[in-house]
């Protein structure tokens, strides 16, 4: 997919934000939300704390730049899976990767050691979290085409770490984090094993065994089935009234689109399915802190915009 260079010209700074992927940011930034409320027992208000923001901004820049290494060691297999075009489409230059890439892994702890939130717990999550980044996208572990890895790598990435992210500006971790970030944990491996059914095909030819590619699209979609029955079951034990409606009401459409595809070969309605788990985590996490529905709004409407006058297509 190319773009009149009239519109591309002088774009570059647009082109390094969409690279960062924003719209995909926005379930870590509703896990940093859910964190707080549940380090709090309670909503995280009209006005997020300077320490939640502080450490959402640092961890949004080293997830980001997570999101470009990604990009930048995938590009056969999203050209494959006919995504991610900017640099797998050649519409960027691989030097404004790179500097972007060191660019936010380097600011990210720079913003913790100025706003003076350099305890050891934060220092130990976000080492973590640099890591998993790392290790996911980059030879030789390459964890995103390992079957089971890749599942195990988005879980902990998004239902733990992020998480962490959030109880820690309310709270010290301890134990009492592991229970309810397992349940966020569970909806989020659930999702990744849906997101993987359409590239299959993609992703096969470009030698990328990933846990859709070993399972196959019917065992696949079954396994986000059980992840999410998993998930409601504990949000029901825990009385988790954030992740409650995301795992109940999801759970027919995930079996519904399960079926289908075991029945069919493939299902239209899947990336709804899908979207509906996001969607309904997004609504708690606004529940929670009324403002996060601001800054979700103006993100999805900067994606549009970026899209439409770069290559006149509607996402998301």
């Amino acid at each position: 997919m190319t773009a009149p260079a009239r519109l591309r010209e002088g774009r570059w700074w647009w082109d390094a934000v969409a690279l960062a992927r924003p719209t995909l940011l926005i379930p870590l930034w509703t896990m940093h939300v859910l964190g707080a409320a549940h380090a709090g027992h309670g909503a995280v208000g009209w006005a997020p704390s300077r320490r939640l923001l502080l450490l959402s901004l640092a961890h949004t820049l080293l997830v980001a730049s997570a999101y470009v290494l990604n990009q930048l060691t995938d590009v056969d297999t999203d050209a494959a899976n006919d995504k991610l075009f900017l640099l797998a489409g050649g519409l960027v230059s691989r030097r404004l990767v790179v500097c972007e890439i060191v660019a936010l892994a380097v600011v990210a702890p720079v913003l913790l050691a100025v706003g003076g939130t350099l305890d050891r717990q934060t220092v130990a999550v976000f080492a973590a979290s640099a890591a998993l980044g790392g290790v996911y996208s980059a030879p030789p572990l390459r964890l995103k085409a390992r079957p089971g890895a890749d599942l195990l790598a988005n879980a902990i990435g998004y239902g733990g770490l992020a998480f962490a992210v959030g109880w820690l500006s309310v709270a010290p971790l301890s134990a009492s984090v592991l229970w309810p970030s397992a349940t966020y944990a569970l909806c989020v491996g659930a999702t990744f094993m849906f997101t993987t059914i359409p590239d299959i095909a993609g992703d096969r030819d470009a030698g990328a065994r990933t846990s859709g590619v070993a399972l196959g699209a019917p065992a696949a979609a079954w396994c986000g089935v059980a992840l999410l029955a998993l998930a409601a079951a504990s949000a029901i034990a825990q009385r988790q009234w954030h992740a409650i409606p995301a795992a109940t009401v999801a759970l027919p459409l995930y079996v519904r689109s399960a079926a289908r595809i075991t029945r069919e070969g493939s299902d239209p309605s899947l990336p709804r399915a899908t979207q509906l788990v996001i969607l309904a985590l997004t609504a708690a996490a606004a529940f929670a802190a009324p403002p996060y529905i601001g800054v979700v709004a103006v993100v999805i409407a900067w994606a549009r915009w970026y899209y439409r006058v770069s290559f006149g297509i509607r996402y998301p």
